[in-house]
Formats: C-alpha cells, sequence, structure tokens
C-alpha cells in the first residue's frame, strides 16, 4: 500500500485522476442517498448545532405544502412551525439528549402545514458528533408524517369509547 501511495505520489497526472475518480464517486453517493430521501415520506434533517443552521430536505417541506425556499432551513423556522401546546415537550425531549440522555430521541408532535392543517409528526434524532469536551456538534435525524396513523387511532378510540358507553347502556 506504501508503495502504491508513493507511486501515486511521483505521478501528479496519475494523482490528480485518481482525485477526481473519488470525487466522483463521493457525488454519486450524495445523489443516492438525495434520491432515496426524496422519494420517501420521510424527511431528513442535518443540524449544524454550532451555526444553529438546519437542513430539512426539500420533500418534507413539499408534503407540508411548501417550495423548499418558503419554510427555512433553521432550528426557529422548525419550532415556529410546531403546535404551541407541543413546543415545550419537543423543545425538553430535544435538550435532554442533547445533555447526553440517551443515544438518539422520539418524538411526535403537531406541525404547521402551509394551508394551516395541523400534521402529525415523529421525529427521531441523535447526536454524531460531539466535540472533546461532549458537547453537541452535529445532530441528525428523520421527520416523519404521521397524520393518518393518528387519524387512526383516533378513530379506534372514539368507537372503542361507543362501545364501552353501549355496554353500559
Amino acid at each position: 500500500a506504501a508503495r502504491s501511495v508513493r507511486a501515486l505520489a511521483d505521478d501528479p497526472a496519475r494523482l490528480m485522476g485518481r482525485l477526481i475518480q473519488m470525487l466522483d464517486q463521493q457525488m454519486r453517493e450524495k445523489e443516492r442517498l438525495k434520491l432515496a430521501f426524496d422519494n420517501r415520506h420521510d424527511g431528513l434533517w442535518d443540524w449544524d448545532f454550532r451555526s444553529g443552521e438546519m437542513y430539512l430536505s426539500a420533500s418534507w417541506k413539499e408534503g407540508l405544502g411548501y417550495r423548499d425556499e418558503e419554510f427555512g432551513n433553521d432550528r426557529g423556522d422548525w419550532e415556529v412551525a410546531i403546535h404551541p401546546d407541543d413546543l415545550p415537550v419537543v423543545q425538553d425531549r430535544v435538550w435532554r439528549h442533547l445533555r447526553g440522555d440517551g443515544e438518539s430521541f422520539k418524538i411526535e408532535y403537531r406541525l404547521r402545514a402551509k394551508d394551516g392543517d395541523w400534521q402529525w409528526m415523529a421525529t427521531l434524532g441523535r447526536v454524531v458528533v460531539r466535540d472533546d469536551k461532549g458537547a453537541p456538534v452535529r445532530v441528525v435525524g428523520t421527520h416523519r408524517n404521521i397524520t393518518e396513523r393518528k387519524g387512526w387511532e383516533l378513530e379506534l378510540l372514539r368507537s372503542k369509547e361507543v362501545a364501552e358507553s353501549v355496554s353500559r347502556a
């Protein structure tokens, strides 16, 4: 292996060709990942804790009725869309994880779509990079729209309540 590295270093044209090949392979892998998430109902998110910037996949935004540029890539933009009753619970769970509680976190909450309707989301995330003091640097995860499932759960609960009421009567 050391011989092949030395051979590449001695031949700049070969070295450049190998670097281009590696970059091309990396770009293809990124494109495949993007295609996989763009064709799912899940949304990918990636939060740079130091800058506060949060990447939110365009396909997830579109599922809520937004164009990519209409819904910002910032933690504040995401939090403003969370139902006010759910926001404290979401923030608490995320911050507990950031402080080291658990390998990952999962939370269900309501988020406002562009048309004003509340959509149920399940967010799963985890810190993937911490600095040498243990502070979070990068957090990644997924958002999944679970509105349909929540509707079924509510319908099942209503049916159960009606059956119990009929049984008591």
